[in-house]
């Protein structure tokens, strides 16, 4: 939100060609580049206005990056819709460059999300979603939502199975907060506004696959009966 600090940051960044950096001081200006660019890595100040509900769709546009977000509570919580975009990591300001360098790179060479998954919400923007057809799985994110469909990323921004055309059926899958849960649609048309991309159909039912973070297993018990005599 500082352009002051945008201009420590990214001397830091760039020093010793670690990062090619793009600074930006307002969300609109951050979805006029991340429409134009792909991005390892997105570093975002909490202060800046509108965070919670246009950070979603920013994610959308950057479905592989490294999320990092800045903020000033030193108890920082995630809302459910910031919760469902896979947070690497939360630092707390003032933060020293050194370490701030430090977390980028763990971010980016080991992608984490600090949070558990939020609520089931299938086409909320943001939202992480696996589609699955027979020569593949293509790891997406939720980019629009609309009355009868919702559009995900495409190529070349993800990978995408062979078989992606017009038409094909497929199914859906996303990690809920608390189990795993999908649905059988279709792939209705490719998309290229205001990037690469596929609407997909809607679920008419939607099936829960796990009820529980760790399945059951079978356990045997022996059980023994003792007979006690009295005189």
């Amino acid at each position: 939100a500082d352009p002051y600090i945008c201009r420590i940051f990214e001397a830091k960044l760039t020093k010793d060609s670690s990062f090619r950096t793009i600074c930006v001081t307002t969300v609109q200006e951050a979805l006029r580049a991340a429409t134009r660019n792909v991005f390892n890595v997105i570093l975002w100040d909490m202060r800046l206005r509108d965070s919670i509900s246009l950070l979603p769709r920013l994610r959308a546009l950057c479905p592989q990056a490294a999320l990092l977000l800045l903020t000033t509570d030193d108890r920082p919580t995630l809302e459910s819709d910031l919760a469902r975009l896979d947070v690497s990591d939360i630092l707390i300001k003032p933060i020293n460059l050194d370490m701030l360098l430090e977390r980028i790179c763990i971010a980016v060479d080991a992608p984490n999300s600090v949070h558990l998954s939020a609520p089931m919400d299938f086409t909320r923007v943001g939202q992480r979603i696996e589609l699955t057809t027979a020569l593949g799985t293509c790891v997406t994110r939720v980019l629009e939502n609309n009355r009868d469909s919702f559009v995900v990323v495409g190529e070349p921004r993800v990978s995408v199975p062979g078989d992606f055309r017009a038409g094909l059926r497929l199914r859906a899958q996303i990690a809920g907060e608390d189990a795993i849960y999908s649905f059988t649609t279709r792939l209705l048309r490719s998309v290229a506004d205001p990037i690469d991309g596929w609407e997909v159909q809607k679920a008419h039912s939607i099936r829960r696959e796990q009820r529980r973070k760790h399945p059951r297993q079978p356990l045997s018990l022996t059980n023994s009966l003792e007979h006690a005599s009295t005189e």
